[in-house]
Order: structure tokens, then C-alpha cells, then sequence
């Protein structure tokens, strides 16, 4: 996985920034349903269409239809589409800051990565070493020129480089997942960072 990978990666599937962007298009919307006039209103209203005697059959019946308009005045749709413009701008500007803390926490993360794989790759070496200086002092134990407590320094030696080699490999698995969560993957579905 390269630096360059990774960054798109985040900037596709960051929740986050996924959200902050529908902000954005919602701002933009309501831009433009901000600037359109009010719809008309229609209604139809009845009177006396039951009753009984010259009421009876709908035939006395007053039938009204109503068409309504509101009419802005005072620049009230220039105030609202001027607030609604702002919102948007805001929203914008919050999607930009967004973006830029994913892009910086996705360096972070692939730089812990980086280190990780090195903390690994040492870890290992070292533990190989260690293993080739517990086989040269048995060795020489056997051969009776060094003592059982060299042996035992050599075998604690290699239990501690064990253990620093299984810590390392657990940093490894924590910033591998760390950096996967960065575009939303619940694990890492790649082997190694190649970076400088």
C-alpha cells in the first residue's frame, strides 16, 4: 500500500468526510430552494350542498375557489437566500477542514505504520541474534569453556527479545488496523506499507 493509496482511500470512505460532504450538498440545495418564490396556495370550499327542501341534490350549493399568492416584499428572498448562501459557505469551509485532518491523520497513521513494520523487521533480527548466541554459548558450555550462567543470560536475553519481537508484532496489527479504519475497512486488506 503506498502513501499516495492510502490518502484516496481515506478521502473516498471517511465516514466523516462522507457526512461532511451531504452537508455540503444539502447547504446547496437549500441555496436554491431559498431562492424560489413561495408556491400558490389553491382551495375550493362548498356550502349547502346537503340539506333537506331546496337544499336537497347539491342544488342550492355555493361552490368557492381560492387562489393564493404570497407576495414577498422588504428583500425577505434576498435576506433568505443571502443566509442560506452563508450556511453553505460554512459548510464548505467545515468539508475543507475535514478533509485536510483525514489527510493529516492518514500521514500519521501510515507513518506509525511505517515505523511498526521497521519495529518488526529489527525485532526479528534481534531475535534471531539472540537465538545464534544461546546455540554458541551451549556450545561452549559443552565444550567446557564458558558457565551455565552465561547459558542462562544468553537464554534470559532471548526470552526478552521474544517478548519485544510478539509487542512489536502487536503494534504492527493495531497500526495496520488503525490505518484501514481511516477509509472505514473493519480490517486491513493489504500486506505492507511501502513508503520512505
Amino acid at each position: 500500500l503506498h502513501r499516495a493509496a492510502a490518502r484516496a482511500a481515506a478521502l473516498a470512505g471517511n465516514p466523516a468526510l462522507r457526512a461532511s460532504a451531504w452537508d455540503v450538498m444539502g447547504g446547496a440545495a437549500h441555496v436554491d430552494s431559498a431562492g424560489r418564490r413561495p408556491d400558490p396556495e389553491i382551495g375550493v370550499y362548498a356550502e349547502n350542498v346537503t340539506g333537506s327542501g331546496p337544499y336537497a341534490d347539491a342544488g342550492q350549493a355555493q361552490v368557492t375557489l381560492e387562489m393564493r399568492q404570497l407576495v414577498e416584499l422588504g428583500g425577505k428572498r434576498g435576506a433568505r437566500v443571502a443566509v442560506a448562501e452563508r450556511a453553505l459557505a460554512i459548510a464548505s469551509v467545515d468539508h475543507a477542514i475535514r478533509r485536510l485532518d483525514v489527510e493529516a491523520e492518514v500521514e500519521r497513521r501510515f507513518v506509525r505504520l511505517l515505523a511498526a513494520q521497521e519495529g518488526i523487521a529489527l525485532a526479528t533480527a534481534e531475535e534471531r541474534r539472540a537465538e545464534a548466541i544461546v546455540g554458541a554459548t551451549r556450545r561452549r558450555v559443552a565444550a567446557g569453556a564458558g558457565s551455565s550462567v552465561e547459558e542462562e543470560r544468553a537464554a534470559m536475553t532471548l526470552a526478552r527479545t521474544r517478548i519485544a519481537t510478539e509487542h512489536a508484532d502487536h503494534q504492527l496489527a493495531v497500526a495496520r488496523r488503525e490505518l484501514a479504519a481511516s477509509w472505514g475497512a473493519p480490517e486491513a486488506r493489504f500486506e505492507r506499507a511501502a513508503g520512505d
